[in-house]
């Protein structure tokens, strides 16, 4: 059985003017001397937001593929509290994903949700999808790609409407498909290696996953739960 794994280096870059404003209404409106005062007042929440940025920009994410199963480690910058191991294993073909967290202290959590969003009644999803064959560069030796989505999120509830892009470069050599680093739903099957992930209408703050490994590997037991999981579930 074929087992590919891709590790993924995530970079955040944080628009946090565009953030400021959105808190604090928009400061093009402010005189000079309410702008100083909200400036002051958001001291502690700017260290607080470099710090995040610096922090995620070194985190990385590892996808193990299996036919069937894929399995998903984050690896922090710094541990997270109070927590020895964190997984995911999605089922591919049911489309439902199952995270596990395993505390210091023993305790075991599990929590599931069903990736297919089409069944969702909370909102109306548009897409619109376009392909740069002659867009192309070499990513781990795989030649890939241009290819673009854009993704439009209609919530019933309260008319919101969230305009999400995908720039990616995808091959069609490896099956693991865009929808699993972060699109709503699956409207493709090519695998994205590089993707930046932004919102047209929320400043300029943007998610980079880039493939900085792929490696064929044969352990079929990682792909399985381990038996103390078993127990708890």
């Amino acid at each position: 059985m074929k087992i590919i794994q891709i590790t993924y280096e995530i970079t955040l870059d944080i628009d946090t003017e565009f953030l400021y404003k959105k808190s604090n209404g928009e400061m093009d409106s402010l005189t000079q001397d309410e702008i100083e005062e909200i400036e002051e007042q958001n001291s502690f929440f700017t260290e607080l937001m470099n710090r995040f940025e610096s922090s995620v920009k070194k985190e990385k994410i590892i996808y193990t593929i299996g036919p069937k199963t894929i399995r998903c480690d984050r690896i922090f910058q710094k541990p997270e509290f109070n927590v020895k191991t964190r997984f995911e294993i999605i089922d591919n073909v049911d489309r439902i994903s199952k995270t596990y967290v395993e505390k210091q202290n023993g305790e075991i959590n599990i929590y599931e949700i069903n990736l297919d969003r089409s069944n969702y009644a909370k909102a109306e999803f548009e897409y619109a999808i376009k392909e740069y064959e002659n867009d192309t560069k070499v990513i781990q030796g795989y030649l890939c790609h241009k290819l673009i989505v854009d993704e439009i999120i209609k919530f019933k509830k309260d008319g919101r409407i969230e305009n999400n892009r995908f720039e990616c470069y995808v091959t069609n050599e490896i099956n693991f498909p865009l929808d699993l680093l972060g699109l709503s739903k699956r409207v493709t099957e090519k695998c994205p290696l590089e993707l930046k992930y932004f919102k047209l209408d929320r400043g300029s703050s943007t998610q980079l996953f880039k493939a900085t490994s792929i490696e064929n590997i044969v352990e079929e037991d990682y792909l399985k739960l381990p038996d103390r999981f078993k127990k708890e579930n």
